[in-house]
């Protein structure tokens, strides 16, 4: 038995597992996508550029399936919008701020992300 530093109390298994914003449950949320999702099991890795270069982008697409990822690398808050996507139109399913997430994504107008944050966006591509 180690002692435990009070700065630490907050990453204790029994606070997060019962806290659905802690890190278990997004990384709990994330191997759940990745088990029902085919584009996160099985896609093609391709980089995505955004306008922001604090902002990372990659997806993944498999059979008519696709999961991107946006990562905002800032301390402040940003607005990416990424080049070249055919279909603009997409619905963020998680996010590392708030874990489960249901926002429609609009990749021509712009997606809002909090410092640090990363959101997962799914889309059916016709």
């Amino acid at each position: 038995y180690l002692p435990l530093n009070e700065a630490d109390l907050d990453k204790c298994a029994d606070l997060q597992l019962a806290d659905p914003q802690s890190s278990f449950a997004l990384y709990h949320a994330l191997l759940g996508l990745r088990s029902t999702s085919v584009a996160a099991k099985y896609g093609t890795y391709k980089a995505l550029y955004t306008d922001d270069r604090d902002v990372l982008g990659f997806s993944r697409r498999y059979e008519g399936s696709q999961v991107i990822v946006l990562t905002n690398f800032s301390h402040r808050e940003k607005v990416a919008r990424l080049h070249h996507t055919r279909q603009a139109i997409g619905r963020s399913v998680l996010s590392s701020v708030t874990v489960k997430d249901d926002r429609l994504v609009d990749f021509d107008k712009g997606v809002s992300l909090a410092p640090h944050e990363a959101i997962v966006v799914v889309r059916a591509m016709g």
